[in-house]
Formats: structure tokens, C-alpha cells, sequence
């Protein structure tokens, strides 16, 4: 399976940030009212934040799940994540000014993403294992950048993305729900195994590049929801 979809010449004439909900506005300030702030906590410092949320666990692992709600990451740098996480993990109705890097994470339980906005990128190094599924639901984030590593049943319900790529991992399967502003979309199928389907769910996508020759990878896609 070899092809490349580009989508309209009307899109083809428009600039990429189009696409972006993210390029526009500067910081959280932009995103959130003053009366809106008041329901949140600013994050300023990733680490003394992590060591107050994992006090009492032994390093680099996490035994009792966490749960992390009303949050803005106001940070300078990505969150590196490099843990054993025995439990379920979950960010709900936060907001990152960076991104987040799992970085040979492992989490045996679920990881979820509910309610979100990641300005920078959700990426994976050094093979992380997400073993009930990288779970991402109802969340804008900026970009996905997926490489080795494995993820179980991942969900993935998307309100804008500016670039999704999938340049390796092994899933179960991936149901990838697409509801607001797609950019660009690329999966290199013969690094990448396990079933994969996505929902266009009447969005317009900037480009679908999918290259390679599929021998472990199933793709579909509701491509007559695309608009072409």
C-alpha cells in the first residue's frame, strides 16, 4: 500500500496555520477568561509538581493511580515522562504550554488524556508501553509524533491536530476519531503493526501520506466523509 491523498485546491491555496488552533494565541492568558482562571492551578515547575504527586512512591515507578485535574502547565520545556506506572494515569481538563515526552514510560494500566489543549507535541522515545491503551479523548493537541513502542487499545478522539505521524509502534488496534481542524496526517505502514481505522466524521484534512508496504498493518478509514 502506497499513495498519497492531498486534499482540494482550495486547501492546497490556504497557509498550513489554517489549520492551527494552537499558532494564534501566545499563552493560556489567550485561551481563558479571568473568572475561567480561578477554576485552575498554574504549574510553573514540572519537577517539584511530579515529586509532590508521586510522594511516597519509590523512584521512577508509581504504584496508586493518578489523577490530575484543573491544571495549567505553564512550562518552558516538555514534561519528560520515564516511569513504571502500575496504575490508571489521567490528565483531565488541563493545559500544556509544552508538550509531553514518554520516554521508555511504562504503564500497565490506562493513560488518559480527557478534556485537553497541548500546545507542543505528544511523542514517544526508547519504546514506551502503554499496555490498556494510550487514551486521548476530546483533546486538542498540536502534534502526535508516534514511534516504536506499543499501545495496547488506544482511542483517540481528536479535536484539531496540526500534524499526526505514526512512524512505528505496535497497536492492538488505534480508532482514531477526528471532530475539528486536521492538518496533516502520515502512518508508515510497514513499520507499524496492528489494525487501524479512522473517522473523518465530515472533517477536512490538509494531506494523508501513507507510505510502504503494509505486511502487519490493517488500514481503513470512512474516507467518503473526507472531503476531496
Amino acid at each position: 500500500m502506497d499513495f498519497y491523498v492531498n486534499y482540494s485546491s482550495y486547501l492546497r491555496r490556504q497557509r498550513f496555520s489554517a489549520f492551527s488552533p494552537f499558532v494564534n494565541a501566545m499563552s493560556y492568558k489567550d485561551y481563558f477568561s479571568e473568572e475561567q482562571l480561578k477554576d485552575y492551578e498554574v504549574v510553573s515547575e514540572w519537577n517539584s509538581f511530579y515529586e509532590k504527586l508521586t510522594k511516597g512512591e519509590p523512584p521512577q515507578r508509581i504504584y496508586t493511580s493518578k489523577y490530575i485535574t484543573n491544571k495549567i502547565f505553564a512550562l518552558e520545556v516538555d514534561i519528560k515522562l520515564t516511569v513504571d506506572c502500575r496504575e490508571d494515569f489521567t490528565f483531565k481538563n488541563c493545559y500544556f504550554e509544552k508538550g509531553i515526552t514518554f520516554k521508555g514510560s511504562k504503564f500497565q494500566k490506562k493513560f488518559w488524556m480527557i478534556d485537553c489543549i497541548v500546545k507542543g507535541a505528544l511523542s514517544t522515545f526508547d519504546s514506551p508501553s502503554f499496555a490498556r491503551g494510550l487514551l486521548i479523548i476530546n483533546s486538542s493537541v498540536e502534534q502526535i509524533l508516534i514511534f516504536k513502542g506499543s499501545y495496547g487499545e488506544s482511542r483517540w478522539d481528536i479535536k484539531n491536530v496540526s500534524k499526526l505521524s505514526i512512524s512505528g509502534g505496535v497497536f492492538t488496534d488505534l480508532n482514531i476519531s477526528l471532530k475539528g481542524k486536521i492538518g496533516h496526517i502520515g502512518i508508515i505502514a510497514n513499520q507499524v503493526e496492528g489494525d487501524i481505522f479512522i473517522d473523518g466524521s465530515n472533517q477536512v484534512v490538509q494531506s494523508i501520506n501513507l507510505s510502504g508496504t503494509a505486511k502487519k498493518c490493517h488500514f481503513s478509514s470512512t474516507t467518503s466523509k473526507f472531503h476531496i
